[in-house]
């Protein structure tokens, strides 16, 4: 992941994401791929493009700003004996 600074100098995380969108003219449908789809019959995946299917490569970059860090403070007091019993049960 990247860190860049934004014009309002909040600090952004950016992600990019790539692969590719086939779209399927002939009957609307359409599904992303993180890879490159095969054009001919493959052994591996027996799956191939149809003549109606178009892949298109995509390259989103999304820039998710920062949350804010919490921080939580506080103190614990212990009672004496309470400590104690502690160090006794240690022996």
């Amino acid at each position: 992941m990247n860190t860049v600074v934004a014009k309002d100098e909040k600090l952004l995380q950016s992600k990019r994401f790539t692969g590719y969108l086939v779209l399927d003219y002939r009957n609307g449908n359409m599904r992303v791929r993180k890879t490159k789809p095969n054009e001919v019959k493959s052994s591996l995946t027996n799956r191939q493009l149809t003549p109606f299917e178009i892949p298109i490569m995509i390259d989103i970059k999304v820039n998710v700003p920062k949350g804010p860090e919490i921080t939580a403070k506080g103190e614990v007091d212990i009672p004496a004996t309470k400590v104690r019993e502690m160090f006794l049960e240690t022996l």
